[in-house]
């Protein structure tokens, strides 16, 4: 019977791998947001005052960048979360 239990849960579970896909996707998303703002303040320090709707519409732009890397950081701290409750680590 313990064998039986074995060949099941060989078929059916998998590892659990560090990072888990869900915190790669997360943290490939936050890599790339944290890049594109990097260059709005690059663009945004070298603009005159003059400029005045371009520098508008990039901080328009970093005000979004800044909520969607809180929504990414958000998926990636549930999925680590998950990741220490399956691992035994949290409770649930």
């Amino acid at each position: 019977m313990e064998k039986d239990k074995d060949s099941i849960c060989k078929r059916q579970c998998k590892p659990i791998e560090i990072p888990t896909d869900i915190e790669l996707q997360a943290l490939n998303r936050m890599r790339l947001i944290k890049q594109r703002a990097k260059r709005i303040k690059e663009v945004l320090s070298r603009l005159s005052s003059s400029q005045k709707n371009e520098r508008d519409e990039l901080e328009k732009e970093l005000k979004q960048l800044k909520l969607e890397w809180k929504e990414w950081e958000k998926k990636r701290e549930d999925a680590r979360r998950e990741r220490m409750i399956l691992l035994g680590h949290e409770k649930p």
